[in-house]
């Protein structure tokens, strides 16, 4: 498995960004669209470009050459970072998060991260049991208010 940092002029980079980020689960769960808006290529770009800008985190994750997700680092503060990742469809339930998790929890270390948050959805049943299997720390229910609709979540913390 390895981290590669997708490239805005890469027709196989955004290709597969447009496919992952408009997967409706990755819409649902991840971006908690309540609306179904369809993510376009621009959109891409400035996600690329923004964590570009501000010296995050984000990579596509490569498992056997193949691309399968996207794990992201971002707000970084201090010693502290939020964590994000999403799997295409045809790779969830096959470890590949775990294995990507490992991975970056080594990788944290190395650029002096050692507190990690995650906000997950109450609804996202597989994100919960990921980060729980990695013994985060499950914080207060809370919410959100999108067009008159409350999402509720949680932020898991990990200390590495």
């Amino acid at each position: 498995m390895e981290f590669v940092a997708p490239d805005k002029n890469n027709k196989e980079d955004i290709e597969f960004l447009l496919q992952l980020y408009n997967d409706p689960l990755v819409k649902n769960e991840g971006l908690n669209s309540i609306d179904n808006t369809t993510i376009y290529k621009k959109d891409i770009i400035n996600t690329i470009e923004y964590f570009e800008l501000h010296n995050y985190y984000f990579y596509i994750i490569n498992y056997n050459n193949i691309k399968c997700g996207i794990i992201m680092i971002y707000d970084i503060k201090g010693s502290s970072a939020s964590l994000g990742i999403a799997i295409s469809e045809k790779f969830r339930n096959k470890s590949i998060a775990r294995s990507a998790f490992n991975k970056v929890f080594s990788f944290l270390k190395l650029i002096n991260i050692y507190t990690i948050y995650g906000l997950v959805y109450k609804d996202n049943v597989i994100s919960r049991k990921l980060v729980k299997h990695f013994d985060f720390e499950e914080g207060p229910d809370e919410f959100m208010d999108i067009d008159g609709k409350k999402i509720y979540y949680n932020i898991f913390t990990k200390h590495l």
